[in-house]
């Protein structure tokens, strides 16, 4: 008896292509889904006088920034003058494999800029990047006082930090670093302008 021969490949009708090619794209979509990192502008709020980093209503859109995706937080100048910021709770603590949130200080934040873990929360502020801008004031992480604990996060490798600026980038002496995943995680800085670390 002579072996049957399969057909390996079916041929379709065109109306059977097209339904077929969009079930396919539906499903890659449904496992695969586009995630795309967000710049996320502080506004201080609906007075935008509120200093909170970790309350949604602080940040237009009254979103947070993602620590997963992650995202980008932005100052760039609204509200207008110098900010002291705090860190009450653990909006952006994350846990493994979270990249952490980077910070841009825009051009146009011209005004100094402190952000500072409020008096009792040793909840970690998870970090990737940061890049201070030409034209931005001064930016400092800490305030001398207290802990304030900072984790690179994300998988091992290089944290890229850049300040432009012609102020200092100042990280405070109470700022203890913490590394997010396990193996090792490279702080590069840069940039034209003077960095000062004043912790151990």
């Amino acid at each position: 008896m002579k072996p049957r021969a399969f057909q390996a490949f079916a041929t379709l009708s065109p109306r059977k292509t097209r339904r077929a090619a969009f079930v396919a794209a539906a499903v890659t979509f449904a496992v695969s889904p586009f995630v795309s990192a967000l710049t996320v502008v502080w506004d201080g709020g609906a007075a935008g006088t509120a200093t909170d980093i970790g309350t949604a209503a602080n940040w237009v859109g009254d979103v947070l920034p993602s620590i997963v995706t992650p995202d980008v937080a932005e100052w760039n100048g609204t509200p207008s003058g110098a900010l002291s910021l705090v860190y009450s709770n653990n909006a952006f603590a994350g846990g493994a494999g979270n990249g952490g949130v980077s910070l841009n200080i825009a051009g146009t934040q011209t005004s100094a800029l402190n952000i500072d873990a409020l008096a009792g929360n040793t909840n970690a502020l998870r970090m990737n990047g940061l890049t201070v801008n030409a034209g931005a004031g001064a930016f400092s992480l800490g305030n001398g006082v207290d802990a304030f604990n900072l984790t690179l996060g994300g998988a091992p490798g290089t944290h890229t930090w850049v300040n432009n600026s012609s102020n200092p980038v100042t990280i405070a002496s109470e700022v203890a670093w913490g590394l997010g995943g396990a193996g090792a995680h490279i702080l590069s800085v840069g940039g034209t302008g003077t960095w000062n670390f004043n912790n151990p």
